[in-house]
């Protein structure tokens, strides 16, 4: 192997070192650390807790988690969470903010449809359903929920 060639593969893997390890060592943002936070606490129930963390991923630089699905995650399971504490009206906020971003969600739209149908508001919901089957018309969850805003 010739000197330059040698010299060329180190000024390469010195770029490589210098440029991609400290992006691989930032997988974790804070925004990711809240959302993992937001989850456990679901988990146990503490549904205040979740909304908190939730709002703290909003706030925070949401870059790595947009990069993935996590983003959107954030705002079906915030949406969920208001639902399940009877926050209908904020769920259905939080879940058309995540809509601008994620059109193509059925997970939000299936929420956004769950609080409707919560509040009684059937042909909503059942408008909302019908988007998420629209996206995807395998999704057993907006079948079986559109089914019960039916009945």
């Amino acid at each position: 192997m010739k000197v330059k060639q040698i010299v060329t593969i180190l000024a390469i893997l010195s770029m490589v070192a210098i440029c991609v390890l400290p992006v691989a060592a930032e997988t974790e943002d804070a925004a990711t650390n809240y959302y993992n936070i937001a989850e456990q606490s679901i988990a146990i129930g503490d549904y205040e807790k979740a909304l908190e963390y939730f709002d703290m991923v909003l706030a925070s630089n949401t870059t790595l988690l947009g990069m993935g699905d996590g983003l959107m995650y954030t705002y079906k399971d915030k949406s969920g969470v208001l639902t399940d504490l009877g926050r209908y009206d904020e769920a259905i906020q939080t879940a058309d903010l995540g809509l601008i971003r994620f059109y193509n969600s059925t997970g939000l739209w299936n929420n956004k449809g769950y609080a409707y149908y919560k509040m009684g508001k059937y042909s909503e919901a059942i408008d909302a359903y019908n988007k998420a089957l629209s996206i995807d018309p395998g999704y057993l969850k907006g079948w079986i929920n559109k089914g019960d805003a039916l009945a």
